[in-house]
Order: C-alpha cells, then structure tokens, then sequence
C-alpha cells in the first residue's frame, strides 16, 4: 500500500484572487450605524415610509457575515468559503444596485440588444416636475411614454425617407430605459436614460428584418423634438393640475407620501460647497443636445455597431448606483461629498451634516413594486418581431419565453439572476469557486440563516462578534468652505450629464 500523498502546501494569495471586502468599514456603514436611530427618533412626527425604514435598516446587514452567508466546500482539501448575504435594495447600496447593474447590464447586451448601433438619450426636467414624479410612478410612466413617442417618430421619419414614399412604413425602433432618481450631488433629480436602436427594423419581402441606421440628430430637429416633448409633458401637467408650481417655492412644498422628504432630498438644504477656484469652461463641452425652461434632452453619445464592450459601459452608465464610496468622507459633524465631475464654478466637493445626507439617501428609495427599467418598440415584451430583432445577425442566440401562469408550464426560463460566481468571472476576471489553500474547485454546500448555527459556525472560525465602529474621523484641515445661497441651488447645474466622461461607467 503506497504512503499517503502529503497535503498540498498553502498558496500566497495574489492580486488576481478574491478578496472579500468588510463593508462595516465603510464610511456608509459607519454613518447608518452611528446616526441611524437617531435620524429616525428624530423623524417621529413625520416619519418615513416603512419601505424607506426598511431599506435604511437593510443596508446595515449587507454583506455582513453575522446576519447570515452562504458557505462554499473545497471538494479536494475541504477548506471551507463563506459569502455574506445582500440586502437586495434597489435604492442606494452601492454592493446591491452594483450587482443589479453588473447582472442586467450583461443580460442586455447578450440576450437582448442586437448587434446595430445605439445612441444613448438623456432626457431632464424642472424642478417642480421632478418632485411630483419621484413619489408619483403613474406620472412618471406617462412622460415616459410622451417622450418614447416623440422620439420613435423621429426614427420611424428617418426611415421613411429612405426609398420610394410608402416602402417603409411599418419601420419599428427599439428602447430600453432607466429611470434615475438621482444627481450629481446625491440630490434627488428624476430623470431618463435610454439606450436606442440608432435607427429602424424594416420588414423585407421575404419576412425577415432589416436594419437602416439613422443619421445623427441635427441640433434643430432636437430643439423641435425637445419643444414637442415640452408641449405635451405641460398639457399632461396641466391635466393633472400641476400647472400652478412655482420653483422657488421649493422651500414649503409639501408632497403626499413622503412630504417635506423629498424637498430635502432636492433642494440641497444645509449643502456646504468646496471650491478649488479652478472654474471650467463651459465652451469646451459641445454637445448633441438641447434645452429649454428645465427641460434638457442629450443624444451625444452613441456606440457603433458591434462593439460590444463600449455598449455594456453605456449599459452600465444607465444602470449605475447613486454612490460610490471612496468618494464619501465621514467628520464628526458631516459628511463630504466628492463630486464625480466638477462643477464650471470649480466647486469639487460637497459637505453637508448627517441629517441632511440621510435625508437625501431617503429620497432615492424608489416606490416598492415600482418598475424602474422598461422596454419600449421592437424589444418590447409583447412586440410581434421581438424574437427576429434580438436574433438579429446573432444566430446562436436563443430568446427566454416569458414565464407562464400556469404551475405545470414546463417552458425553460432564464435564471433570474447570473450566478455570483459567473458574474465575478464577467465583471472582475475572478475565479471565486478557485479554492486559495490548494487551487481545488469550491462547490455551495448550504445557505445558512438561523441565528445559533451563524454564530456557532463564524467563532469556531476564529470570527469575533461585531463590535461597535470608531469614531468619525476630525474635519480635514485647510477646507475652504462656504454657504450657498438658498435662492440660487435650484439653478446650479449639479448634473450636468455635458461633463460626463465618455468613458467612465459610473
């Protein structure tokens, strides 16, 4: 009988290898743990929705081991993984929208866009109309569909205009659009982003589809298409009797629902500004776009066809959480906030005490049950051609039916989310189900919730409970900070979506 084989040496761990983070150390999780309770005592009189309380407490347990995980089994040496569980909220975790962006992002571009050029359209409002329609999902819907139509008629009219009058009529575009609650400076701000077909599907004459790509929008035709999409949102306002709101009354306004939440979350109340007194020039930033009373509408940007790298960063633009937080600074009093792009007055950061900041974490909870992404044309979910479009010039695609009603159905279905250790591999190049000790292959081998077995398992590893957090870090010295005044926030351009970095996917 040969000896026994020794056991494998441990490896060093490299770059490459996963490395799971502790989001306890975050200044996010440090500010809920630490100003949380009070936030809310505070609130007693108006207090938050319970879906909003909920995903505030939520993100507390997020990726934190002691609130349950998922433990992976090295087949080979038995070395053992745990994973910490997600909140699942769709609102400001930036683990859990990040793993949504990174999931869906990947679903679109393989199973959904065809391989045709985009163009991405951005799509802002006033004020006044973005605090209705951040607690109002029906009004929100209902300009979406204003500003679908108009620009689906801008597409369908390029198409006409190719061939003999009457060939392509029955051209269809296709849509996908993100609706984002948030701005620049973590300020509630409504707004749409799409990704288009840059162009129009045209049936043939032997039933299969063809792509005409549309020439870029002129700065006219959009200035005529933002007027049409102005005309109507404001004859849908008026219907809805929201004619009479007046931007500078900000202040007092007061919205069913979430109330005096949402003007906090708009107005930038209590918001410090740090400057590096390096103003840009608003010159070197030309865009495809166009503006008129709060309305803005941006078709700048566009991917060619077949790239399909650039199109899930532009999938992922859409799609990418409000926060990332190496840009947030925890002081004793306040939070700072870096700003993605700086502003043309030079303004780099913004600081505002705690309160405030939760108060603007409160406004981006989307309504629950409240669709945020939506198919439109060609890609939608009933469209006759659906199926021929998404395999369009991709033959080895296979399109998911929809899920049925029926409980004895036995049609397959997608997943409903890529696996973690798929998505890792997609998004990072990691190898998470690689076993560190010896190189093995990791398998899931349970789930585990209950509260003595978390326990039992996390200090037979060596885990120490959780301890409470230290204390926020002193001010920075030499901040230079001022005021800004009340009367002019609402006309600062805090999401100028025309300083955008092309390239940056968050």
């Amino acid at each position: 009988m040969s000896p026994a084989a020794p056991a494998a040496a441990p490896r060093s761990a490299t770059p490459s290898e996963y490395q799971p983070r502790d989001p306890t150390a975050g200044p996010l999780h440090q500010l809920l743990h630490q100003s949380l309770d009070s936030y809310l005592a505070a609130r007693h009189a108006r207090p938050p929705p319970p879906f909003v309380a909920k995903a505030l407490r939520s993100y507390l347990s997020c990726g934190v081991l002691w609130h349950g995980f998922a433990r992976f089994r090295c087949d080979d040496c038995a070395q053992s993984r745990l994973v910490a569980l997600s909140c699942k909220q769709r609102a400001f975790c930036p683990r859990c929208v990040g793993r949504r962006m990174a999931d869906q992002a990947k679903h679109l571009v393989e199973r959904v866009l065809p391989p045709v050029r985009t163009r991405q359209w951005v799509l802002t409002f006033p004020h006044e109309l973005r605090w209705h329609m951040a607690f109002d999902h029906d009004l929100t819907l209902a300009v979406w569909r204003i500003a679908r139509r108009a620009i689906d008629a801008f597409y369908k009219a390029r198409a006409r205009s190719v061939g003999p009058p009457g060939q392509h009529d029955d051209a269809q575009t296709g849509s996908i659009m993100a609706i984002q609650r948030f701005g620049g400076a973590l300020n509630l701000n409504v707004h749409f982003h799409a990704v288009y077909l840059d162009g129009a599907f045209v049936t043939q004459s032997n039933g299969s589809l063809r792509f005409l790509e549309a020439l870029p929008p002129t700065a006219d035709e959009l200035e005529t298409l933002l007027a049409t999409i102005k005309a109507r949102v404001t004859r849908l306002a008026r219907r809805r009797g929201l004619a009479d709101l007046d931007a500078d009354a900000a202040g007092t306004l007061l919205l069913p629902g979430m109330g005096e939440l949402y003007s906090d979350g708009v107005v930038n109340r209590g918001a410090w500004r740090v400057r590096t007194h390096d103003p840009r020039d608003p010159s070197a930033f030309a865009r495809r776009k166009a503006h008129d009373q709060g309305f803005d509408l941006d078709a700048h940007i566009a991917v060619r066809a077949g790239a399909r790298a650039e199109l899930e960063r532009m999938v992922r633009y859409i799609l990418r959480p409000p926060l990332k937080e190496k840009r947030l600074t925890l002081h004793a009093d306040s939070v700072v906030l870096e700003l993605k792009t700086p502003w043309r007055d030079g303004t780099t950061h913004i600081r505002m005490s705690r309160e405030r900041f939760i108060d603007r974490l409160v406004a981006l909870v989307p309504p629950p049950a409240a669709n945020t992404l939506l198919y439109g044309g060609i890609l939608g979910a009933n469209a006759r051609l659906r199926r021929q479009a998404i395999r369009y010039e991709r033959p080895g695609v296979t399109v998911t039916r929809r899920p049925t009603k029926s409980p004895s159905s036995t049609a397959p279905q997608r997943a409903r989310n890529t696996a973690w250790a798929e998505l890792m591999r997609h998004s990072f190049g990691l190898d998470v189900l690689a076993c560190p000790h010896c190189g093995g292959r990791m398998r899931h081998v349970a789930t585990i919730l209950r509260a003595t077995s978390i326990r039992a398992i996390l200090r037979h590893q060596g885990h120490a409970p959780p301890e409470p957090r230290a204390g926020p870090s002193p001010p920075a010295p030499g901040d230079t900070v001022y005021e800004a005044d009340e009367a002019t926030q609402a006309d600062l351009f805090e999401d100028d979506l025309s300083q955008a970095p092309r390239d940056d996917t968050w």
